[in-house]
C-alpha cells in the first residue's frame, strides 16, 4: 500500500534587514540581520542556504547583506520539501561605505545617495564632512519623513571661480525623520560628477555637553571669594561609563550633579559606550566673567589693579549695611570713578564719583561707602575724557577692604 504525504510544510518566510544603510545612535551600519519564520511541527527539519546547494540547519538569526537567501522545510518520513528564496542586496542609491568607513580621504561622488534613520537618531546631531568643487559643486541633505515628504536640511554651491573647498556642516535629525538624502550637483544641475560635491565621512555629534553657569566674586564679611564655575555635564545616551577628569588623565564617574571649578581650572568630560568605544573628548577651563571684578582688587596688593571700563561683584546679604574700603587711582587726563549698588530689581544706585581734571596730576586714594541694605551687587565704572574708555590714562581699582 503506497501511502502519500499531503501535509506539506508552511512556505518558510525570509525576513531581511539588508538594504540602505542605518544612522543609529552607536553609527552608520549596514545591517544584514536575517529571521527565517518557520513551520514549527517537531517532524519538520529546516534549513538555509546562501548558495541553494549547501544548506545549514536553522539555529536563528544571521547576518547577510547580498545575494540570495534560501530556505526550505523537510519533513522527516517522507522527504516532504518546500522551499522559497529571497534576493537582497543594497540599492544603487545607497549612501556609499565611504561615508562611514572613519577615513576622511574616501568619498561618495554621484548624484543622489540616502541612508535610514533609526528612532534613537531622531532629534540628534551629526556632523557631515563634504568637499566642493571649484566648479559650481553643491551640496544639498534632506530629511524624508514617513510619509516621503522632505525637508531641507541644508544647502550650499560654490561659484565658477572659488577654489576647491573642505568643510563640515552639524545638522539636527528631525525628529519625524526617517530617511537622510545627499544631493551633489554642479553647474549643470544634478550631475554629481568629479567636479561637482562629495561627502566623505558622517559623524556622530555625541561628545559631553558641558553647561556652565559663571559666578561672580562674591562680597563676604570675610572678604571677596573669587569668582567660579558650575558645571553641568550631560552625556549622550550610550554612554553607559560617564566620566570626567581635572587633569585628562585620572578620570572618575560623573556623580550627576554639579561641579564646583576654580578660576583658571579645565574640567573633561568623555563618554564610553558598551562596546568600549569611547566619544571625544570635551573641555571646559573656568575664566572670569569679562565684567567680572579682576582678582586684583582684592589679592592684597596695593600695586596690581583692575582697569577696565566696568566690572563687577555681587554682594552676600553678610555685607548690607557694612561698609568697605575702595582704593583706587585717578589719571590726570580726566580719570573718574563712579561705584554703584544694584538691588534685586536691577535699581542702581550711585554711591560715589569723582572725575580729575585734564591738568592734575595722577592721584591714588581711597573712599569709605557704606554698601545698601538692599544691595545684591556693586558695579565700578572707570572713565575718562571721552567716556568710558578704561583706558590707561583713565581709573583704577587697587584694592577693596572690609571696614570691620
Amino acid at each position: 500500500i503506497l501511502t502519500l504525504d499531503i501535509d506539506a510544510p508552511t512556505t518558510p518566510v525570509i525576513n531581511s534587514n539588508a538594504g540602505y544603510p542605518v544612522l543609529t545612535e552607536y553609527g552608520v551600519s549596514v545591517n544584514g540581520k536575517t529571521i527565517i519564520s518557520y513551520d514549527k511541527r517537531t517532524d519538520i527539519d529546516n534549513y538555509y542556504s546562501n548558495d541553494g546547494t549547501t544548506w545549514k540547519k536553522y539555529i536563528g538569526t544571521f547576518d547577510q547583506t547580498s545575494g540570495t537567501i534560501y530556505a526550505k522545510s523537510v519533513k522527516r518520513n517522507s522527504g516532504l520539501t518546500v522551499q522559497t528564496s529571497k534576493t537582497i542586496g543594497i540599492p544603487g542609491d545607497a549612501l556609499g561605505v565611504e561615508a562611514y568607513d572613519g577615513d576622511e580621504n574616501t568619498r561618495v561622488n554621484k548624484s543622489y545617495s540616502k541612508l535610514t534613520v533609526d528612532t534613537s537618531m531622531q532629534g540628534k546631531k551629526i556632523k557631515v564632512s563634504y568637499g566642493l568643487s571649484n566648479n559650481y559643486g553643491g551640496l544639498r541633505i534632506y530629511s524624508y519623513n514617513s510619509e516621503g515628504t522632505s525637508t531641507q536640511l541644508f544647502s550650499r554651491q560654490q561659484s565658477g571661480n572659488s577654489q576647491w573647498v573642505r568643510d563640515n556642516t552639524t545638522i539636527t535629525v528631525p525628529n519625524d525623520s526617517v530617511a537622510l538624502g545627499f544631493q551633489y550637483f554642479g553647474r549643470y544641475g544634478f550631475d554629481g560628477g568629479a567636479y561637482s560635491s562629495q561627502v566623505h565621512e558622517i559623524y556622530l555629534v555625541n561628545s559631553p555637553k558641558i553647561e556652565v553657569e559663571n559666578i561672580y566674586p562674591i562680597l563676604t564679611s570675610y572678604g571677596i571669594k573669587s569668582g567660579y564655575a558650575k558645571t553641568k555635564i550631560t552625556y549622550f545616551d550610550t554612554s553607559v561609563q560617564r566620566l570626567y577628569s581635572f587633569d585628562n588623565e585620572n578620570w572618575m564617574t560623573y556623580p550627576d550633579k554639579e561641579i564646583k571649578m576654580e578660576l583658571g581650572k579645565t574640567i573633561y568630560a568623555k563618554g564610553i559606550d558598551k562596546n568600549g568605544i569611547a566619544t571625544p573628548i570635551s573641555s571646559y577651563t573656568s575664566t572670569l566673567l569679562s565684567d567680572a571684578l579682576g582678582v586684583e582688587a582684592y589679592d592684597g596688593d596695593e600695586n596690581t589693579r583692575v582697569n577696565k571700563s566696568y566690572s563687577k561683584l555681587t554682594v552676600d546679604t553678610s555685607m548690607q549695611g557694612k561698609k568697605i574700603k575702595v582704593s583706587y587711582g585717578l589719571s590726570n587726563n580726566y580719570g573718574g570713578l563712579r561705584i554703584y549698588s544694584y538691588n534685586s530689581e536691577g535699581t542702581s544706585t550711585q554711591l560715589f564719583s569723582r572725575q580729575q581734571s585734564g591738568n592734575s596730576q595722577w592721584v591714588r586714594d581711597n573712599t569709605t561707602i557704606t554698601v545698601p541694605n538692599d544691595s545684591v551687587a556693586l558695579g565700578f565704572q572707570y572713565f575718562g575724557r571721552y567716556g568710558f574708555d578704561g583706558g590707561a590714562y583713565s581709573s583704577q581699582v587697587h584694592e577693596i577692604y572690609i571696614v570691620n
